[in-house]
């Protein structure tokens, strides 16, 4: 199987800080992010997509580039907080996410998911 991801960010060049950072397999269409119809009462999308929005916390107040070397400054570093390469998916195991189809799993808040 293969995964397109897209990358979007915004630099800050003075202080080579980032005031985000998007990893997402959406496009800018309409498919993918929707648009109003019906006199501003309904939002269409045709498309869904799946997205991981990095922001920086009071903590950091931003997030950095790595690595500060002058060498370096046209390429962009960003530690994503996960393990490279992911488990793959394996569909004797693994069972998708479904909006329709109630969960009685306990989450991490104690919630199971309901369709009522």
């Amino acid at each position: 199987m293969r995964c397109r991801i897209s990358n979007y960010a915004t630099i800050d060049p003075t202080t080579r800080s980032l005031d985000f950072v998007l990893l997402t397999s959406a496009n800018f269409s309409k498919a993918a992010w929707g648009a109003v119809e019906k006199g501003g009462t309904q939002l269409k999308i045709r498309s869904y997509e799946l997205g991981v929005l990095f922001l920086p916390n009071q903590s950091t107040k931003a997030l950095r580039l790595l690595p500060d070397d002058l060498e370096m400054m046209n390429v962009v570093r960003f530690p994503l907080p996960f393990q490279w390469p992911p488990t793959p998916y394996d569909p004797r195991t693994d069972e998708p996410w479904t909006w329709d189809l109630a969960r009685a799993d306990v989450d991490v808040y104690g919630l199971t998911y309901s369709v009522d």
